[in-house]
């Protein structure tokens, strides 16, 4: 279940093709897993999930923890 605060994130990167600076880079499918690669031109932050919108939670949250600090 997708929670209001991930649906608004989801639909921030939709809408400008990256999240708070950081933009997919890789995406490809490997033994039933979605791997996603975002960058924002310095570090590299990479997730994984059965669906794309489980991968793209987990990179939210990297993401969100990696701008906190």
């Amino acid at each position: 279940m997708m929670t209001v605060l991930f649906e608004e994130k989801l639909e921030e990167f939709y809408r400008t093709g990256e999240y708070k600076g950081f933009y997919e880079v890789i995406e490809h499918e490997q033994e039933r897993m979605i791997h996603l690669t975002f960058t924002d031109g310095f570090q590299e932050i990479s997730a994984s999930g059965m669906f794309k919108s489980d991968a793209l939670q987990r990179i939210f949250h990297q993401i969100d923890s990696v701008r906190s600090n």
